[in-house]
Parts: structure tokens; C-alpha cells; sequence
């Protein structure tokens, strides 16, 4: 086998492997888009109450495996009362939508500023968890749609290799195959 036959063999090789990466990747990825529309469709149509921050900073946060990641945390009151006493909410998210994701310090303290201590704002509740909330339902779920392409089409592609080998007739060379 010269040289270049064995460069080929090994970059085909790489190839393979990354379309069987991107595969699995791609799948989680639809998986995690449509778990965020589903959440933006349906924030659409909670509650709103005016609220207070009383909390919001960014932390580091130790997750599955001891995996380390960055978060925010913010926390208020609502402003009205019910049932004679302040009812709390807590921020898990800000929004739906891959725009919304906390993916470094940097974004997190970010979007911490963003909602500094003592704002007064509009927050969207679920109506059964009152104290669950986000700040922003009515963003764009742009990004998340791109997401979903990108990730149908990761996911996809060696289906498509293989229906497309199939209908030309390709067969690869007993080089490869060894």
C-alpha cells in the first residue's frame, strides 16, 4: 500500500468516525430543540405579575459527574400579595430558546447584570408552581430553529450517504474495505 493510499484510508477513516459523531450529536441536539420550543410555545400563555429582584448573580455550579458549568441565579417577590404574605419566585431560566443558555462565566455575568438586585419587572409563571418563573417569553426562537436544522441534518446525513450510495450504485474499492 503506497503512502498516499494510506493517508486516504485513515482521512476516510476520521471521516466515518465524524459522521457517526455528528449523528449522535446531531439527534441530541433535535432532541434539546424541541424540549426548548416546546417550553417557549407554552410560556407563551402563563400568567404575568410584576415582580422585584431581590437576588441575581452568577454562580459556578457543580452538576452530573462533578462536571462544572456557570449559571445564573436570580431571585425575587412578587410585588402583589396573595394570601396575606409575599409570595417568592427563583429563576432557573430567563427565557426559552438556545439564546437564553448559560454557556460561560462571561455570559453568565452578563445576564446577571442584566436583571440587577431591586429591578421591578413583568415575570412569567407557570400557573400550577407560581414560585417557577422566567423573565422573557417573548423572544425569537431563531437560533433554536437554526439549531434544529443544523442538528436534523447532523442527523440525517448518514442516511443520506447510504440512500445516495444505493441509488449511483457505490461500491467502495477493496482498498478501503482492509
Amino acid at each position: 500500500m503506497t503512502p498516499f493510499e494510506r493517508i486516504k484510508k485513515a482521512a476516510l477513516w476520521v471521516l466515518g468516525v465524524l459522521i457517526i459523531l455528528g449523528f449522535f450529536g446531531g439527534w441530541i441536539t433535535v432532541a434539546g430543540t424541541i424540549n426548548e420550543l416546546h417550553g417557549l410555545a407554552e410560556a407563551q400563555h402563563w400568567p404575568v405579575r410584576r415582580g422585584v429582584i431581590t437576588q441575581s448573580y452568577a454562580r459556578r455550579v457543580v452538576g452530573f459527574q462533578n462536571r462544572k458549568f456557570w449559571d445564573v441565579e436570580i431571585a425575587g417577590v412578587y410585588l402583589e400579595t396573595r394570601q396575606g404574605s409575599k409570595q417568592k419566585f427563583s429563576v432557573s431560566r430567563i427565557g426559552y430558546g438556545f439564546e437564553f443558555s448559560v454557556n460561560s462565566q462571561k455570559r453568565a455575568e452578563r445576564f446577571a447584570a442584566r436583571f440587577p438586585v431591586g429591578t421591578e419587572l413583568d415575570v412569567y409563571y407557570r400557573p400550577d408552581l407560581p414560585s417557577y418563573a422566567i423573565l422573557v417569553r417573548d423572544n425569537s426562537s431563531r437560533a433554536t430553529w437554526i439549531a434544529f436544522g443544523v442538528g436534523l441534518f447532523l442527523g440525517l446525513l448518514p442516511i443520506l450517504l447510504y440512500i445516495y450510495g444505493r441509488l449511483t450504485g457505490y461500491q467502495p474499492s477493496e482498498n478501503l474495505r482492509n
